[in-house]
């Protein structure tokens, strides 16, 4: 599953830490992680929804948007400070949660629509090594990029999103 094999990549425990109607999370020694996830809707496209409030709220060191095609996840791991940058431009439904417009191919170029334009999210990719999960790693260089597609169980993310105790 994705939290097992990221955990084992990165030499860090990675642990669900509950699940809302919006997102899972899960905890890495350093803080918590949003893992908001989302099924391909129409070739391409994937919209995510993370809730505002929980988000403040958990105040977590990144967010990893899981969009999921078929079997595989492709993860974009945003650190929390750039999510906070972008937080103000965000769409904001009236459930309170943002969605997040994520478009992208397997092998090419990804992006994220932020206000009226749209940020190159492929960089982030994989990108757990932005993210400071276990000071001990970081320090030792063990920090480093996940593939950006890992098999999944699929009955895990027929609502789109993870599930406490499936992974």
């Amino acid at each position: 599953t994705y939290l097992r094999v990221t955990s084992k990549r990165l030499g860090v425990a990675i642990v669900l830490d509950g699940h809302r109607r919006d997102a899972a999370w899960a905890r890495v020694p350093r803080g918590r992680v949003a893992l908001p996830a989302a099924a391909e809707r129409q070739p391409g496209r994937f919209l995510v929804a993370l809730g505002k409030a929980a988000y403040e709220r958990a105040r977590p060191i990144a967010v990893v948007l899981l969009c999921v095609r078929a079997s595989r996840v492709l993860d974009f791991v945003v650190p929390a400070r750039v999510f906070d940058a972008w937080a103000p431009r965000l769409h904001v439904n009236p459930k309170g949660d943002y969605l997040l417009n994520v478009t992208g191919t397997e092998r090419g170029a990804a992006r994220l629509r932020v206000g009226a334009s749209d940020v190159d999210l492929t960089r982030m990719r994989g990108g757990w090594a932005a993210v400071d999960v276990d000071a001990s790693a970081a320090a030792d260089g063990v920090a480093e990029s996940v593939a950006p597609y890992e098999r999944v169980d699929a009955p895990a993310l027929q609502s789109g999103t993870l599930r406490p105790g499936v992974h």
